[in-house]
């Protein structure tokens, strides 16, 4: 095996390893900007939720910035949060990084089965590539589930609020009836709105988390019974 290939190997190994250790330090940073900011609002009385929300979301860390100049950061965030794991960028390129080393490990205990040196860099690389295909494979079959129970649910959203229920109660009601994955993204949008997010800028997010056509039509259909003051927009 030449010597350029565990070279390669082992750089590509420390690129990631970097990678993740600056998405962690920054994750840590912005936990205790975090904290530092909600000892302040719970300090001072007139301090809205609202404006906290919209503080922190003004002010991404560095990193994230320059990582964002490469739709990078922002489509490993969005596939890790469809795919429904409790992940972080930086520990995807750990597990990333770890694999493409014991690829490498493996190809080195037994020669015998890796002579041709392109073999071995295969190997590595399609190790490596594992935890990204099951994340995108938890996605699929994530968003295949909730596209099915979405019919369901908006039955129940309809019946709440023929009975005489607001919009954001019976969501709530949906979100606690309905098993997972919808009734997890149910509970986030009813939380960032009861946190003092505004319900369009809310109902966006959920667009955005899930990316179907039918969401969207929903989205947009609640949007403009809001603006147009239909029962939707009761609350």
């Amino acid at each position: 095996m030449p010597v350029s290939l565990p070279l390669f190997l082992v750089l590509f190994t420390f690129v990631l390893l970097s990678i993740a250790l600056g998405l962690k330090f920054y994750e840590w940073s912005r936990r205790r900007e975090l904290s530092a900011m909600l000892r302040t609002a719970a300090e001072d009385p007139a301090a809205r939720g609202s404006q906290l929300l919209r503080e922190i979301a003004a002010r991404p860390p560095r990193l994230e910035v320059w990582l964002g100049h490469l739709a990078l950061l922002d489509n490993i965030n969005k596939l890790i949060q469809q795919a429904g794991v409790d992940w972080s960028p930086g520990r995807l390129f750990l597990v990333m990084g770890a694999a493409g080393v014991a690829g490498l490990f493996l190809s080195l205990m037994l020669p015998a089965l890796f002579v041709w040196p392109g073999t071995s860099v295969a190997v590595a690389v399609v190790l490596a590539y594992l935890p990204y295909y099951f994340l995108r494979r938890k996605r699929t079959r994530r968003m295949t589930a909730f596209e099915e129970q979405f019919p369901e649910a908006l039955d129940f959203l309809a019946r709440s609020m023929r009975a005489g229920h607001a919009f954001t109660i019976s969501l709530r009601m949906a979100s606690e009836d309905m098993p997972d994955p919808l009734g997890l993204e149910f509970r986030t949008l009813f939380n960032e709105q009861n946190l003092g997010s505004p319900l369009d800028t809310a109902l966006y997010n959920l667009a955005d988390r899930v990316p179907h056509l039918d969401v969207r039509f929903f989205v947009s259909a609640v949007i403009l019974q809001k603006q147009t003051g239909g029962i939707w927009a009761r609350s």
